[in-house]
């Protein structure tokens, strides 16, 4: 189902794909999404299948008409939907039958709250209770509001939202704990035990109903100027954090391990399995990977859940080989095998491991998989030398948009981090899709091919890697980890090297360098970070929407300006040149990189 607007007098709403997005009224978004999900034993999205579209519009509003199928390996459930939109409300109405008998997590409604809203008031009606609380600002662990059955909250603009939930038992929880830009309204609460079995011929309805009205400080919402403007300030925000790669299982070749050394990264990840006969090997390989590309190795330890003493035996057998073979490691992230957050006993082993062979290599915690397990983890915070998490886009949502939202999450978790650890934090790995599912109840593990999505090799790749870094370049944020080095989901394979390759490319020439402040305007329409050297400052834009995208750049005091556009997945170069410290006009493709690189009259202007 293709995306279409729809508006009814102050109430515009957009229909993609069975669900509604960016529900505005007056001009100001009230809800940023309402759909149905099926969620498979795993938690894995079955994906829909529309069909049987109709509109009916009239004098008093317009209605839609739709059914749905989920259809995969033994699930197959149908369900139509109905949208009712009128002037001030909306009804939307789920009427589902399952074909088959199979195992589900969730089965219903999702509404998604803007992240904009944290700190704003709401009412919750549950099914005992009226509760005053608000939208949380600091990242909430766990969902905190239950048994919602209605929900009331005002804007700053002054406009008055009711939802009212009926079908099924819903709680909320802050999705920025896996970088949604949302809070998010479910059924079925997790508190309840899944999978559970449903049954052929189950039915299972539900229906949201949302009403909204101005209230008395109401202020008429201005049209916003769409022109977008980007301005380097030349304030500094910190230095350019370490970048490193995560080594793929594979060695690269001559020509990927050519490429990768043009990256120049500060270490390479390597996920080092200790149960395994053969790590010794592995770790040599690494480390002479590392010398290649003149960095250090940091390490991800899974260790066998044995006995402490076999457990200390082991990371004495990794010390002994790190001390004897003189390796860099400049840093060490253990976990018992089969978990996925740091616990005490395991730091404190790894730490005396190291002591026994003089090692002074930092211990760190936290978790290999998404914030929301480093959040709602008792962290063992007096063994952490640094903590760490990782980053994927696609928990929750899947589609170009909802990838680029979360790039604004980012920063946020790195913010929560430091505020709940004190830590330093190394953030990592940050890729296109999870490489761990800590919350699947079968023994399925995530493949190579479950990992790979051919946008992280277009365009919209490298768009989103920009976006990800000046999100997380932060004073406390000492390293960030993305990608596997080579392979079907690396940066390079053979002697292809992807456009996000570009991208770590015109960083790594910055190596060491000044992050300084830069704005957008329109921060939805595109991204950017400056990295300052000398007299030297280089600009790395990049456009992170499907449409084209006009920009005007205020530099501020240049002497001279070369400009590197970058418009297709071949990266071939269209360089042009700007003079006299002029404002810079920029003409964007879908998703299109640029890379400015301005000579400064004074390495520190005015």
């Amino acid at each position: 189902m293709k995306s279409k607007l729809w508006q009814v007098g102050n109430l515009q709403v957009e229909l993609e794909d069975g669900g509604l997005r960016y529900i505005t009224y007056n001009g100001v978004e009230i809800i940023r999404g309402i759909y149905a999900a099926v969620r498979d034993r795993d938690w894995g999205t079955v994906a829909p299948r529309f069909s049987d579209v109709q509109t009916v519009e009239n004098l008093d509003g317009i209605s839609i008409y739709y059914t749905c199928e989920h259809v995969e390996n033994d699930i197959d459930f149908v369900w139509n939907g109905s949208i009712r939109l009128t002037e001030r409300s909306i009804r939307f109405d789920f009427d589902g039958l399952a074909r088959s008998s199979f195992m589900k997590n969730r089965i219903g409604f999702c509404v998604l709250h803007p992240m904009e809203l944290a700190g704003t008031r709401i009412d919750v009606q549950t099914l005992t209770k009226q509760i005053q609380g608000e939208f949380a600002t600091a990242i909430s662990p766990h969902p905190p509001f239950k048994e919602i059955q209605a929900m009331s909250y005002e804007t700053d603009s002054g406009i008055y939202v009711e939802v009212r939930y009926d079908g099924d038992l819903f709680e909320m929880e802050d999705q920025r704990n896996w970088t949604d830009a949302s809070y998010k309204t479910y059924c079925t609460p997790l508190e309840l035990p899944f999978p559970v079995l449903v049954e052929a011929g189950q039915a299972i309805r539900q229906s949201i109903e949302i009403t909204m009205k101005e209230t008395e400080v109401f202020v008429q919402a201005v049209e916003l100027d769409t022109s977008n403007w980007v301005t380097l300030h030349h304030t500094p925000i910190c230095q350019l954090p370490g970048i490193g790669f995560t080594l793929s299982d594979a060695e690269p070749s001559s020509e990927e391990a050519l490429l990768l050394q043009q990256l120049c990264p500060t270490h390479l990840r390597l996920v080092l399995d200790l149960t395994f006969h053969n790590w010794r090997q592995r770790l040599e390989s690494a480390a002479l990977l590392a010398d290649s590309n003149h960095c250090g190795l940091e390490l991800e330890l899974i260790i066998a859940s044995d006995t402490p003493v076999e457990m200390l035996e082991a990371l004495e057998a990794l010390a002994s080989t790190v001390a004897g073979r003189g390796l860099p490691v400049l840093r060490i992230l253990p976990f018992l095998n089969g978990t996925y957050i740091s616990d005490q006993h395991t730091l404190h082993a790894m730490k005396q491991a190291l002591r026994a062979f003089n090692l002074n290599i930092p211990v760190g915690g936290g978790t290999r998989t998404y914030y929301a397990e480093y959040n709602r983890a008792t962290l063992p915070l007096l063994e952490m030398d640094f903590s760490a998490y990782s980053i994927n886009p696609q928990v929750h949502a899947f589609d170009d948009r909802s990838l680029m939202e979360t790039l604004r999450v980012q920063a946020v978790t790195a913010a929560d981090a430091l505020a709940k650890s004190g830590k330093p934090l190394y953030v990592g790995p940050i890729t296109f899709m999870p490489t761990i599912n800590p919350n699947a109840t079968s023994n399925r593990g995530i493949s190579l091919e479950d990992q790979e999505d051919d946008r992280q090799g277009l365009l919209f790749g490298a768009a989103w890697t920009l976006g990800s870094m000046a999100a997380l370049c932060a004073d406390h944020v000492k390293g960030l980890t993305y990608y596997y080095t080579s392979g079907p989901i690396g940066l390079v394979e053979g002697s292809k090297a992807r456009p996000l390759y570009y991208v770590f490319k015109d960083v790594a020439e910055f190596r060491g360098a000044t992050i300084l402040s830069v704005s957008c305007d329109s921060s939805h329409a595109c991204t950017a970070l400056a990295l300052k050297k000398g007299t030297r400052v280089r600009i790395l834009l990049a456009n992170t929407t499907g449409e084209r995208v006009e920009v005007s750049l205020s530099p501020g005091l240049y002497v001279s300006a070369s400009i590197r556009a970058y418009n297709d997945e071949s990266m071939t170069a269209m360089t042009t040149t700007a003079k006299n410290s002029e404002d810079i006009k920029l003409a964007f493709v879908p998703y299109g990189y640029t890379c400015i690189d301005l000579e400064l009259d004074h390495p520190n202007p005015i």
